[in-house]
């Protein structure tokens, strides 16, 4: 936070110079050499750099924010150039880990390349370097959250080699947000929810359950705009299940999240660099869920 402080006052200082140019202007050459070396010109228009409020924007926005970032910061720059970037807020954490400093990281590592043998250089584990990460909480109407997250690799001397943003939702009202279900909003969302009967709901199901009874879908529609999503889903299959003291035959379909393997769009930076730090070991990724339907009617018994 501090870099972001002393930036302001930089630029404060340097707004300041500008104004008084054109009154040093009139002592000759010297002055206006002076004047040229503070970055200041009679008649420039030079404007602060415009730090990103990541609380103003949100999923329809995350493309073109991913694409700035990776425009203005490429790799070799300073992971302090990245940073500064953002006007974080006061949910702001962050932290520096040396990977040669993590307990049994070696071990780790192999179990990745088990996972993911092979040359896909998508899926190629950092071995040394920083973890530079940064998260932060934006609070959204009708009780949503967007949680961001920044990783950062970077060599000893805190230079880029690669990054990338994500970001996560964690919903009690998804419908509210008008906007299409997206895989790529649950990868790392590790909060759950606890509803007033006790149970407890993932992120990725408490969205499922917004849209079933916010716009009341059937079976099939949720279904559809899952798969749409990008989860992947497995073979429908008919099987008998207790509900309170009856017993029903149903029709159940599990859904999970896809295959890093899979992911072939060069542009899911963030999802690499995640994946590539052992994000696949997360719970969440791991995690599946299903949709309970009634055969005859199709109407949604329960997700689970």
């Amino acid at each position: 936070m501090e870099s972001q402080i002393g930036f302001g006052a930089m630029w404060n200082q340097q707004r300041s110079r500008c104004r008084s140019s054109p009154r040093a202007a009139r002592f000759g050459v010297l002055a206006l050499i002076v004047t040229l070396l503070s970055g200041c010109f009679a008649g420039s228009k030079i404007q602060p750099v415009e730090s990103i409020d990541l609380c103003e924007v949100s999923g329809p926005e995350f493309k073109n924010l991913e694409s700035r970032l990776h425009r203005e910061v490429t790799s070799g720059d300073k992971a302090s150039r990245l940073v500064t970037k953002i006007a974080w807020n006061a949910t702001h954490t962050f932290e520096v880990t040396n990977l040669a400093d993590v307990d049994d990281y070696s071990r780790q590592v192999e179990e990745f390349k088990k996972h993911f043998p092979g040359d896909n250089p998508a899926l190629q584990p950092y071995t040394d370097g920083l973890l530079v990460f940064h998260h932060q909480v934006c609070e959204k109407p009708n009780e949503n959250r967007d949680q961001w997250s920044l990783f950062i690799r970077a060599d000893k001397w805190h230079r880029i080699d690669e990054f990338g943003i994500v970001l996560t939702y964690v919903d009690r009202n998804f419908a509210a947000r008008n906007e299409p279900l997206n895989h790529r909003r649950y990868l790392i969302a590790t909060d759950s929810f606890s509803t007033p009967a006790g149970h407890h709901r993932m992120p990725a199901t408490m969205a499922l359950d917004s849209l079933m009874n916010d716009r009341g879908y059937s079976a099939q529609r949720l279904i559809d705009e899952i798969l749409a999503a990008g989860f992947v889903g497995s073979p429908a299959m008919l099987t008998d299940i207790q509900i309170g003291t009856r017993e029903r035959t149903v029709l159940a379909q599990e859904f999970t999240f896809p295959d890093p393997m899979g992911i072939t769009d060069p542009t899911v930076n963030g999802e690499f660099v995640y994946f590539r730090f052992g994000g696949f070991f997360q719970p969440d990724f791991k995690w599946r869920f299903v949709v309970i339907e009634a055969p005859d009617s199709g109407e949604i018994v329960m997700i689970e």
